[in-house]
């Protein structure tokens, strides 16, 4: 069976070229049947990877490469479901160990500078701790998977027992290995050494990475690192150990180790930093056997490892946090209750309508298991009307009369015929989308609440990956280049924010000649040259491609479980907060409960003159009981008075408000909804505007949809 253990993806920050879902293709291309993707300091690509290689038809190996403090890196893979917790703990207890983005960690025993104590078996799971404090600071003591050594912030390292670790097997050996170091300097005797504390930490747990990439040297390392692994009584594993997929990812990955060191290509070239050659991809076997045909044992550890793995990412048994409910009763009792209660005050007199809908909701609820999400949202709300923060889900949880009865949304779904299947229907998988936006100034007291409601060790912000997009891409790859500085100002200027299909305009704009034939090179020279071309190449290659972690706006993932039992976690820039190794996407293809709590400025706005309403007049307006079809409001609308009006103040929207003139709250939904870029580049403004103020007939493309358009 052809396997490879040791690959690298982009999500390794730029140290690789490759996604997991190109790796995930060209390994099914080369028919290997298993690869292990072992990221540097994380698992951020573990879900995408997963689900690409299953749809390859290879099976995905989930790993990570430690780096330890001493400068060497470790890879470890996970065996079972345990192994993947203890990853997810280990990487955490590095991350929060150290600075942000500068993990610290140590393996008992491994290095050789310190003996190996006695187990202190740091990341075993605590007692619930006190809250995390914005303000806090430092971590408190105790947290889940931080080590004590570690909670005055003063550097030290997170120490990592192997017994910790009793269902990962360590792969040592590779580049930036203690090990081949060693043998590098000379010093056989320190290469031994390592490998027999290898041995006895992970027993046969450990294995040695035998590697060739076509380097003068590399016949000779492999020979000693076999000849160390025998005498040390360790196995040994073949590997290409990957830093990207295919040949043609080579000089995206040149570029990306140049911005790494804040470099050139030519500067990093000379001081050594850049790969020799295309060789540290996915290898054929047949390929990497000949090249290691001396160690047929090799190919049948790697084989016999990746029978051994097998690890599961489904954790639907701990996505919920749990919500309490009186005893007796169950999460879907007290929402129908709840529900039973509201509907009695919001529709009086009560119709079949009415009611066969939120049976019919409710059902659909009960058949996805979804009522306990339903609560945990209610009773955020809750607690932010208890104290006066305004706040209310958008999007399309505003089609559920459920969402409406608890008050998590404001609009009546019955009274404007919303499709409930929009939002929830029996065959959804996952959770639920329900935005929440709350006031910018009061959004912290509600996250706070969160985090004291169900613990700082089961509560953290979903990760957001920052990538290239087209400015960012066109500075760091052209400084890397060497261009000179004013040529990358002018290009990175006129290009798009977002998308590179506007790539050849751009560049055409800026004097270059995205065709590579130099008939409108203007001041930047001749772009049919080489740097020119691979300037190009590089520039469609990475969009995409991380470039470092930050906070979603407003995402937070609440599990059954601590955090670092499901994902690693690792320092936010805010104090006292972390931020989990998943996107949105991850956490949404897991069935995790996310929140997404979202600050909105013009709700601010709407508190402060609230509280202004009531200290100047002794009461607070109730927004939920004013009226949808106040003429007065309409007339300001119509006169384009609308300059602090959310969503209709802009140019746009003031233009076709003065020649759609709205009267009733329908009119205004239309309004929002048409002034889009779908809509403006469909054409469709004009003709409804024209339609609106009779200019020109209605028609309809079938008698059978006039019934639908009119309503």
């Amino acid at each position: 069976m052809a396997v490879e253990l040791a690959a690298r993806s982009h999500y390794s920050f730029l140290e690789g070229a490759s996604s997991p879902r190109a790796i995930a293709i060209a390994a099914a291309a080369l028919e290997l049947a298993a690869v292990g993707l072992c990221d540097r300091s994380g698992l951020y690509g573990a879900v995408e990877f997963t689900q690409a290689a299953q749809a390859a038809g290879v099976k995905p190996i989930l790993g990570t490469e430690l780096e330890l403090v001493d400068g060497s890196r470790l890879r470890l893979i996970a065996r079972d479901r345990t192994g993947y917790r203890q990853l997810c703990r280990a990487v955490s207890a590095a991350q929060l160990a150290g600075v942000k983005a500068q993990p610290r960690v140590r393996i008992s025993g491994l290095s050789a500078d310190e003996s190996k104590p006695a187990s202190g078996r740091f990341l075993a799971p605590p007692e619930r701790p006190r809250a995390l404090r914005p303000t806090a600071g430092p971590f408190p003591e105790g947290w889940p998977g931080l080590p004590s050594t570690t909670v005055r912030a003063t550097g030290e390292p997170a120490v990592i027992d192997p017994a910790e670790l009793s269902s990962c097997i360590a792969l040592a050996g590779g580049p930036r290995s203690t090990l081949v170091d060693a043998l590098v300097r000379g010093d056989r005797r320190t290469a031994l050494r390592h490998a027999e504390r290898l041995r006895e930490c992970f027993g046969d747990r450990a294995a040695i990475l035998l590697t060739h990439h076509l380097h003068p040297a590399d016949t000779w390392i492999a020979a000693e690192c076999a000849h160390v692994a025998q005498r040390a009584g360790v196995a040994t594993v073949a590997s290409a150990t990957p830093d990207h997929a295919t040949t043609a990812d080579k000089p995206l990955l040149d570029v990306l180790t140049a911005i790494r060191h804040r470099t050139t290509l030519d500067q990093a070239a000379a001081h050594g930093l850049l790969l020799p050659n295309s060789e540290h991809r996915l290898q054929p076997e047949a390929a990497l056997r000949e090249r290691l045909r001396a160690y047929p044992e090799a190919f049948d550890t790697a084989a016999r490892i990746a029978t051994e793995c097998a690890v599961s990412l489904d954790f639907s048994d701990v996505r919920f946090p749990g919500f309490s409910v009186p005893d007796g009763e169950t999460p879907f009792s007290v929402l129908y209750a709840l529900c039973q209660e509201s509907v009695q005050r919001k529709y009086h007199p009560m119709t079949r309508k009415v009611a066969a809908r939120l049976q019919r909701e409710l059902d659909v609820i009960e058949k996805t298991g979804l009522a306990e999400f339903f609560l945990i949202t209610w009773d955020i709300m809750r607690f932010a009307r208890e104290h006066a923060i305004p706040g209310q889900g958008r999007g399309s949880a505003a089609d559920s009369i459920v969402a409406y009865l608890l008050g998590i949304t404001r609009v009546d779904p019955v009274e404007h015929d919303l499709l409930f299947e929009r939002f929830l229907h029996e065959d959804h998988q996952g959770t639920p989308d329900i935005d929440i936006d709350f006031s910018t100034d009061h959004r912290e007291q509600v996250l706070q609440y969160v985090y004291d409601k169900y613990g700082a060790d089961r509560t953290g912000m979903v990760a957001n990956v920052v990538t290239f997009r087209p400015r960012m891409a066109i500075r760091q790859v052209g400084a890397a280049m060497g261009f000179p500085e004013t040529i990358i100002d002018r290009l990175a200027k006129g290009a798009d924010g977002w998308y590179m299909a506007t790539l050849e305009e751009t560049l055409r704009a800026g004097g270059v000649d995205a065709s590579g034939t130099g008939a409108t090179a203007g001041p930047v020279g001749d772009t049919s040259t080489l740097p020119w071309q691979l300037f190009l190449d590089v520039l469609k290659r990475i969009e995409g491609t991380p470039r470092h972690l930050s906070i979603h706006v407003g995402g937070m993932l609440v599990t059954g479980e601590p955090l670092v039992d499901v994902v690693p976690v690792e320092r936010a820039t805010m104090p006292g907060r972390v931020v989990v190794q998943f996107d949105k996407d991850d956490v949404e293809d897991l069935g995790l409960i996310k929140m997404d709590l979202l600050g909105l400025r013009t709700l601010s706005a709407i508190a402060e003159c609230l509280d202004l309403i009531e200290q100047t007049t002794g009461a607070r307006p109730d927004l939920d009981a004013l009226p949808l079809d106040d003429p007065r409001v309409y007339d300001m609308i119509c006169n384009v008075d609308t300059v602090g009006l959310f969503q209709i103040e802009s140019r746009a929207q003031q233009q076709s408000l003065w020649q759609s003139q709205p009267r009733e709250f329908n009119d205004l939904i239309v309004q929002v909804a048409i002034i889009r870029p779908g809509p403006i580049q469909g054409d469709a403004v004009h003709p409804y505007l024209r339609r609106r103020q009779g200019l020109e007939p209605v028609t309809y493309p079938h008698p059978k949809l006039e019934p639908i358009l009119k309503e």
